[in-house]
C-alpha cells in the first residue's frame, strides 16, 4: 500500500503543483546526511515518520451486508494516519524555500486526492484516503529528527494521510522484499600470486543491493 500512496503523492505534486518530475525529485527516504550531500537536482522529501491509529474515526460496529439469501456481517474498516515530516532538499536556500511553499500549499489545497492522481488500488477503498497538514502539538517534535539524522534542521511540515484498513481483507499474492546480497570477485592468478608473496592485502568481499520483481 506505501508505493501506491507514495505515486499518489507525487502524481498530485506533479499535476496539482505544477512541479515538474524531470526537475524536482520527490523521494520517500530518510534525508540522511549522506543522501543531502550526494544531491544531484532539487528533492521533495517526504520521511514517514510513524503509524497510528487513529481513534477518532474507529467504529466497532459490524457492517451488515444483504445479499439474496443471506447476510454478510463484517468488521468495519480501521482508520490510520501515515505521518510524514516534508521538507525540501537543495543546494541553495532559496530554492527549498520555494519548493517547500509550493508544496504547502498544494497539500492544503487538497485534503481528499483528486480522483485522476489516486493509484488504481487506492481508488478501491471504502472510505477513500485523506490527508491534511498537521499542527506542530499533533506530531513529534521534527527538530529531534534532524538530530537523529545528523542533519542541520531545515524548514519542514508534518502531513498526514488517513487510510482505510480492511480487516477482513484476503492476502493472495507472496511478499517481495528488496535484498542484500553478498558477492566475492574471484582473485586473478596474478593476484593470489601477490597475496600469497604479502605484497596486497586480501581481497575483501564486496556488497551490491539488487531489487527483486
Amino acid at each position: 500500500m506505501f508505493p501506491e500512496i507514495h505515486d499518489t503523492l507525487a502524481a498530485l505534486l506533479s499535476r496539482h503543483g505544477k512541479i515538474d518530475p524531470h526537475e524536482v525529485e520527490v523521494t520517500f527516504e530518510p534525508p540522511t546526511r549522506e543522501r543531502v550531500q550526494s544531491l544531484l537536482r532539487p528533492v521533495i522529501n517526504f520521511f514517514l515518520l510513524e503509524i497510528q491509529e487513529n481513534t477518532d474515526l474507529r467504529q466497532t460496529n459490524r457492517q451488515t451486508l444483504r445479499e439474496p439469501g443471506q447476510a454478510l456481517h463484517r468488521m468495519p474498516p480501521r482508520r490510520f494516519d501515515l505521518r510524514y515530516m516534508v521538507s525540501a532538499l537543495a543546494t541553495v536556500v532559496e530554492d527549498e524555500h520555494i519548493l517547500l511553499w509550493r508544496t504547502l500549499t498544494t497539500l492544503l489545497k487538497y485534503d481528499k486526492f483528486p480522483e485522476e492522481v489516486l493509484s488504481e488500488p487506492l481508488r478501491g477503498l471504502d472510505p477513500l484516503p485523506t490527508a491534511r497538514v498537521l499542527q506542530p502539538e499533533e506530531g513529534p517534535r521534527l527538530l529531534d529528527y534532524w538530530s537523529a539524522l545528523g542533519v542541520p534542521p531545515r524548514p519542514a511540515l508534518l502531513y498526514a494521510v488517513t487510510v482505510a484498513v480492511d480487516l477482513d481483507i484476503t492476502l493472495t499474492s507472496p511478499l517481495v522484499l528488496s535484498r542484500t546480497v553478498r558477492y566475492t570477485r574471484l582473485p586473478t592468478a596474478d593476484e593470489e600470486e601477490a597475496a600469497a608473496s604479502e605484497e596486497m592485502p586480501p581481497l575483501e568481499g564486496q556488497y551490491v543491493r539488487i531489487e527483486v520483481d
